[in-house]
């Protein structure tokens, strides 16, 4: 069984997030949305978990 190497470049970590289209209106642009994006996954890696609030 092969496994298939995995490259992930680090000299840039939001290329990933580069082409994604972002579904924001123009007008609520203030951050790069592949910003946004890796502070989201940061901050999952460091444990923090998001809760919806109970309605």
């Amino acid at each position: 069984m092969a496994i298939d190497k995995f490259e992930l470049d680090v000299d840039d970590p939001l290329n990933p997030f580069e082409e994604l289209e972002d579904p924001r209106s123009q007008t609520n642009r203030k951050h790069p949305l592949p910003s946004v994006l890796m502070i989201a996954v940061m901050d999952v890696l460091a444990g923090n978990v998001f809760h919806t609030p109970e309605e």
